[in-house]
């Protein structure tokens, strides 16, 4: 007699009502004000415990929402033989990038470094500069001193940080009290912008690559 089989038993408790994916489309559709679990969860029309079934907290799913939003920023193909001018386009575009997604700052505090969110532009870069003529501890050391200007510059200028404390008269009495002792740091602070913006990371960011000494030959063993 053919021994009958048991039926497979059940999963116990509720399957899930919502995907990871639309958790992760209902945050990326949220600012980093507002982005909280239950606000997510209210929109998906759940209880907020239905999300830890695909997120373990909220610092890990903004850390996920970031990785999603970097994915989506253009990079443009490695230039080697015009290495300068595509450092200083790639990290333009990387402040841009940041300012229309201040979300992507909460998210790199979260994964303890925009670097690690930034694994296709790093290699992009990485890849030129290498492709370039430089060996590789001076490409890690051009990638992570050019991305870390664009990335400071774009969240100094989010979180408002301004050089004169608002206009307030402040700079200009910093400027008088340092002039008589250190009157070329003086003359500096005068020439500072009014805010942090876009031009003085251009500029910023062009004196940064210049100063850069082209690669040298890898010398013969």
């Amino acid at each position: 007699m053919t021994k009958l089989q048991a039926p497979p038993k059940r999963r116990r408790g509720r399957p899930s009502k919502i995907s990871r994916e639309q958790v992760l489309d209902t945050a990326r559709s949220l600012s980093a004000e507002v982005l909280t679990m239950p606000e997510v969860a209210k929109i998906l029309g759940v209880k907020t415990p239905a999300l830890y079934h695909h997120f373990s907290s909220r610092e890990a799913l903004i850390g996920e929402v970031g990785q999603q939003l970097f994915s989506d920023m253009p990079i443009p193909d490695p230039d080697s033989a015009n290495w300068r001018e595509w450092l200083h386009d790639i990290n333009m575009r990387l402040y841009r990038f940041v300012l229309a997604n201040p979300l992507l700052i909460e998210a790199a505090d979260s994964a303890k470094g925009f670097l690690s969110l930034t694994l296709s532009l790093c290699e992009a870069i990485l890849e030129t500069v290498q492709n370039a003529g430089f060996e590789k501890q001076k490409s890690y050391w051009i990638m992570i001193s050019l991305t870390q200007l664009a990335y400071v510059a774009a969240r100094n200028q989010l979180e408002g940080r301004i050089t004169d404390s608002g206009g307030d008269g402040k700079l200009d009495e910093q400027i008088q009290s340092i002039q008589e002792h250190n009157p070329r740091s003086a003359e500096f602070m005068q020439h500072l912008p009014e805010s942090n913006n876009e031009e003085w990371l251009d500029q910023l960011l062009r004196w940064t690559i210049d100063c850069i000494p082209n690669p040298t030959p890898d010398k013969p063993l």
